[in-house]
């Protein structure tokens, strides 16, 4: 009896311990369920928020695309303008370029032909330098011979003066004895008149000698003139003209010193 009531009262604490036990593993899970829930609305709750957020940037991404689009766009149409400028500027230094090497292929060669024009001036000038050298020695020479040639005249003139002075007189001697007339009257007429007529023809002869020594002389400072005239021509054509041009007036310049030369060849 003793042994049925000592497990009666063990089992009775036991049942209130298992009891206990269960009303504590009960507000455990419940609490445990609890805090399940709370945790579970709050995870819902981030995840609705993430999914707001996941939708907000997904309508920024689309947003964003779409404005990088227009500038995408925008960008290539300027630089596509740019680009055409570009080419069309450095097709415009492209063909600067290729002018200014004609240009200077065009100056290079300028250069060396007015070199040559330099030097070819440089001996017409010489030339010319040389003639009138020749042309002045002429005009001393022909001076020098038109003086002897005047000075021999006069001895010549004076001859036939004394002459015909003393043929006058013997004439006049011979018609003395066979003329009634004064004394002396022929030989005065005869010997004025043949002085007369001498002295006529001597300055005719040196008149005529003046003029031609005049006309050579004339023609050869015109000559003279002309060639400095043409020289300086030349040498204007030579800084103003094209080289063709320049060409074209040495070559008529040279074919005109040609005529000169025959001319003092004399």
């Amino acid at each position: 009896m003793e042994v049925t009531e000592l497990s009666r009262i063990e089992y009775r604490d036991t049942s209130w311990r298992l009891a206990k036990s269960n009303e504590d593993f009960k507000k455990q899970q419940y609490k445990m369920e609890k805090d399940t829930m709370s945790v579970l609305n709050y995870l819902k709750k981030q995840k609705q928020e993430k999914d707001n957020m996941i939708e907000k940037l997904k309508q920024q991404l689309v947003e964003t695309k779409e404005k990088a689009q227009v500038e995408k766009e925008k960008l290539e149409q300027k630089y596509a303008l740019q680009i055409s400028e570009l080419e069309g500027q450095f097709h415009q230094k492209a063909k600067e370029i290729g002018m200014i090497q004609t240009e200077l292929k065009t100056i290079k060669q300028f250069q060396k032909r007015k070199i040559q024009v330099e030097k070819e001036l440089d001996d017409l000038k010489e030339n010319l330098r040389v003639t009138e050298k020749k042309h002045l020695e002429t005009l001393r020479r022909m001076e020098g011979r038109f003086f002897e040639e005047k000075h021999r005249l006069e001895q010549e003139a004076e001859k036939k003066i004394i002459i015909l002075a003393e043929r006058a007189h013997h004439e006049a001697m011979v018609k003395y004895g066979q003329c009634s007339r004064p004394p002396g009257a022929d030989y005065v007429v005869s010997e004025s008149e043949e002085k007369k007529e001498f002295g006529n023809e001597s300055k005719l002869q040196d008149q005529t000698d003046d003029t031609e020594l005049q006309d050579q002389t004339n023609e050869i400072e015109l000559q003279d003139q002309t060639d400095e005239s043409k020289l300086q021509d030349q040498t204007f054509i030579t800084q103003q003209v094209p080289v063709s041009d320049s060409e074209m007036a040495l070559s008529s310049i040279l074919k005109g010193s040609q005529e000169p030369n025959m001319v003092r060849s004399f």
